[in-house]
């Protein structure tokens, strides 16, 4: 069989089944098993040798069921590096780049980050990787989690300036002068549960999706708790979901600690990223 022939009929599987899978996510996979091919560049002319035929269809196959192409292939691309993933944590996405690109522009180059949150700690230590003088402290509540962040900071070399911490968001946590707090908290209502990609309802944590009846209780949680770990100035930088930012400023704006600062968009220009700064205290002896 030809690998055109093959991927004919993973774009008919992948019709006939009206899921989320696609042909693009076969192309990928057939990559992965030809070993890091360019799924671009695939001969469409070239055969298939059995065994990696047979090794190709079973994990289609799971992909028609549903899995995430990450987690067949085992690893993804956030800015610009590539970290190992799995049913652990959230599957990297690019709208969370843009937090990461709001924090590099708006911290100094030896700072100190919190990650609130951290999952599979790319926030973290893709920070750390584009400041060599920084440093970091992660936080997540789940235990697997945590260790998929450590496999990936040993893997890009950064666990001497990373603090990994097992802690329901910052109970764990000593009130400490951190530049910026950053977190790509849960921010999906529960009733919108039905309505995600199997991919997404069946295979990411729920507790890193999902956030009381309107998708805001971690945001309200991290306003209201996090304004003592940071110093004097610091910035509070949050994802947020479609829809949110007019509630988020709301909520920013009704905390007096806070100082809203802006929501800046996504690549489609979704309200995104909110940034919120710690707000000067009263002087002395007001």
């Amino acid at each position: 069989m030809t690998i055109k022939e093959l991927l004919d009929r993973a774009a008919l599987e992948a019709r006939e089944t009206r899921g989320d899978a696609t042909l693009w996510d076969a192309r990928l996979l057939l990559a992965h098993v030809l070993e890091g091919r360019n799924p671009l560049g695939l001969d469409p002319k070239a055969s298939l040798e059995p065994a990696r035929r047979e090794r190709f269809e079973a994990i289609w196959r799971k992909r028609l069921s549903g899995v995430p192409v990450q987690h067949l292939i085992g690893e993804w691309d956030f800015f610009g590096r590539t970290f190992r993933v799995d049913g652990r944590a959230l599957v990297p996405r690019p709208e969370t780049e843009i937090l990461l690109v709001q924090a590099l522009a708006a911290l100094p180059p030896a700072g100190r980050i919190l990650d609130a949150g951290t999952g599979s700690g790319i926030i973290a230590i893709s920070y750390l990787l584009e400041r060599p003088g920084a440093r970091a402290v992660a936080l997540d509540v789940s235990i697997d989690a945590l260790a998929l962040a450590q496999e990936n900071a040993a893997r890009h070399g950064v666990l001497g300036r990373l603090g990994l911490l097992a802690s329901d968001w910052l109970t764990a946590l000593r009130p400490a002068p951190f530049d910026a707090i950053l977190s790509n908290p849960p921010y999906l209502a529960l009733g919108e549960a039905p309505h995600l990609p199997k991919t997404v309802r069946e295979h990411d944590p729920r507790r890193a999706l999902f956030s009381g009846d309107d998708g805001l209780l971690a945001i309200r949680h991290l306003l209201d708790t996090c304004s003592g770990f940071l110093g004097p100035g610091g910035l509070l930088i949050f994802e947020i979901g479609f829809g949110q930012a007019a509630a988020v400023e709301r909520e920013v704006r009704q905390r007096p600690v806070w100082s809203f600062v802006r929501i800046e968009p996504d690549l489609q220009g979704v309200p995104r990223i909110a940034l919120a700064r710690l707000a000067p205290g009263p002087p002395p002896g007001a």
